[in-house]
């Protein structure tokens, strides 16, 4: 009696799985027919209770279930590039692939973004924003000069090696503006700038939104605007590659920047515009500014990836030299304006192309209105480098 309740039993469980296999395989195959959907569902559910009313159904249920979407963070973290910053929550991801200075962001953002709202004064909240005029030079050996502009090097390059290096002329290639010659990208297009010119913050601000008036894309139109009067031929790419995951955002925008490329040979410079984020404690974040003609401006950083033995950037010396060159025009047009160039181990994706640089636009402290001017002033400094590097 008992052996042959057992066989039974294994006979049901066979059906089971079957009435199983085939509910899977018909809800595959009618899967965009809603009723009929339903219907081998439930009479999927319905066998396995009458064969096993003890949890069968359940187990039909349960493998028949869709998996469950994956959680993740509403928004990545405020990060900094700065070398002034003395907290960094997570290290910026710059596609590195030196397994010794790669450190992977995975965060991630799924929400659609708050609008551009000027946020409401709240105590209990608030942290201080503090203002300064960041150096623009430096001492050797770690500063090194090269006309009105300084480099700040944290690569074991040497500064001989690196003076030998721009020695030689950048030259961009540009040809003529029939064709495209200058890109702009926003690895990181969904930085955005502290909505309040007071000097408090909100610490439930996260600095980021998807509309492209208010964050980093804006600041690309300016340059874009400026260098179009000037006679170049510009494009202006405003795809969120941070949107809808931050993580990964350097591959999409090497994606991005490819695909320009192979369809306009013609294009010899790449600029990646963000914006920094200087951040002192989690109640103090500094706001890098400074007054040119009359009006307040948001310093500007460069930076200059470097290669090593287990990261390679071809193209790493000839971006140096553009650099260098356009970090020179800035501080002799405007000299409190652009901090030292920063070079170091980060890919940044310049080595994609040569004429490829990273600007930081201000920082997450410094109003809109502040990087919406610095990028007049830098755009100035590009056509004056363009020019004068044919």
């Amino acid at each position: 009696m008992k052996r042959r309740t057992r066989k039974k039993a294994k006979k049901s469980l066979r059906l089971i799985a079957l009435l199983a296999l085939l509910g899977v395989g018909v809800r595959g195959m009618f899967w965009v027919f809603p009723a009929l959907n339903t219907f081998f569902y439930n009479l999927t559910v319905f066998s396995a209770a009458t064969l096993m009313p003890q949890g069968g159904a359940q187990l039909v249920k349960d493998a028949l279930a869709p998996a469950e979407p994956e959680v993740s963070q509403p928004n990545p973290p405020v990060v900094s590039s700065s070398p002034e910053s003395s907290q960094t929550q997570t290290p910026p991801e710059q596609n590195q692939t030196s397994s010794a200075s790669s450190q992977p962001d995975t965060s991630s953002q799924t929400e659609a973004m708050r609008p551009y709202d000027p946020p409401i004064a709240d105590p209990e909240n608030d942290g201080t924003v503090v203002e300064e005029t960041f150096a623009t030079t430096g001492n050797p050996p770690e500063y090194i000069q090269y006309g009105n502009g300084y480099i700040k090097n944290i690569t074991e390059e040497t500064a001989e090696t690196l003076q030998e290096i721009l020695q030689t002329p950048w030259e961009s290639g540009l040809g003529d503006n029939q064709s495209p010659q200058v890109l702009i990208v926003h690895t990181h297009a969904t930085e955005s700038y502290e909505p309040n010119d007071d000097l408090y913050f909100n610490r439930n601000e996260t600095w980021r939104t998807n509309d492209t008036l208010y964050n980093v894309c804006a600041v690309g139109d300016v340059i874009e605007q400026r260098l179009t009067q000037a006679g170049f031929n510009v494009i202006h790419d405003e795809t969120l590659h941070d949107y809808p995951s931050y993580n990964g955002s350097y591959d999409r925008s090497a994606q991005t920047i490819k695909s320009y490329l192979a369809k306009y040979p013609s294009i010899k410079v790449v600029l990646d515009v963000h914006r920094d984020a200087v951040v002192r404690s989690q109640d103090v974040i500094v706001r890098p500014v400074t007054e040119i003609n009359g009006k307040r401006a948001a310093q500007v950083m460069i930076l200059a990836g470097c290669e090593t033995d287990t990261m390679s950037i071809p193209t790493w010396k000839d971006n140096l030299r553009f650099a260098a060159a356009l970090q020179d025009n800035m501080n002799t047009l405007y000299p409190t304006l652009a901090r030292p160039v920063y070079l170091n181990y980060s890919r940044y994706n310049q080595h994609l192309s040569s004429g490829s640089l990273l600007l930081e636009m201000g920082g997450h402290a410094n109003t809109l209105e502040e990087a919406l001017y610095s990028a007049e002033l830098v755009s100035d400094a590009l056509i004056k480098t363009l020019n004068e590097h044919p």
